[in-house]
């Protein structure tokens, strides 16, 4: 299987976005081209275009211009443009990128500590006003009456 030399070793795309690690346009064409069956080296000299050029969301439709300047709407056209068969949909979410070179994943780490609040000068722990006495409010069974209201009876 074509994707399978792919689903050795790296990360899935999932992963690589749960360690914050970001991967690389020409690594994400490379790597499905690969997975595709086809040289890496093919994909030398293309470039990615978004919709809104500013960034690629996962709502960004993005164009692949070949280097003699020809669109190509996703990786799985320009996988047809090199004469590959482009990958179903299961064998896209089992691919695994390579990490990084210059990005390590961020090590796990504990919270910081929180700081104790500052003491209060003049104050000694433990010494302060009392608590707020609860309410005690009257019931029926403390042996209280009831009387009428607006001579009810």
């Amino acid at each position: 299987e074509a994707a399978g030399s792919a689903a050795g070793s790296g990360l899935t795309k999932m992963e690589m976005a749960a360690a914050g690690l970001k991967i690389s346009p020409g690594t994400y064409l490379r790597t499905y081209i690969s997975a595709c069956g086809g040289d890496p080296a093919l994909v030398r000299g293309w470039r990615r275009q978004t919709d809104d050029s500013t960034r690629a969301t996962p709502l960004s439709r993005i164009t692949w211009i070949s280097p003699s300047g020809q669109p190509h709407q996703g990786r799985s056209a320009v996988a047809r443009a090199l004469g590959l068969t482009p990958l179903t949909a299961t064998q896209v979410q089992r691919l695994r990128y390579p990490v990084p070179r210059r990005q390590s994943a961020p090590p796990l780490a504990l919270p910081p500590p929180q700081a104790a609040p500052p003491p209060q000068l003049g104050k000694r722990p433990g010494v302060g006003a009392p608590a707020a006495a609860a309410v005690k409010r009257p019931r029926l069974s403390d042996g209280l009456a009831c009387r009428s209201v607006g001579g009810l009876s």
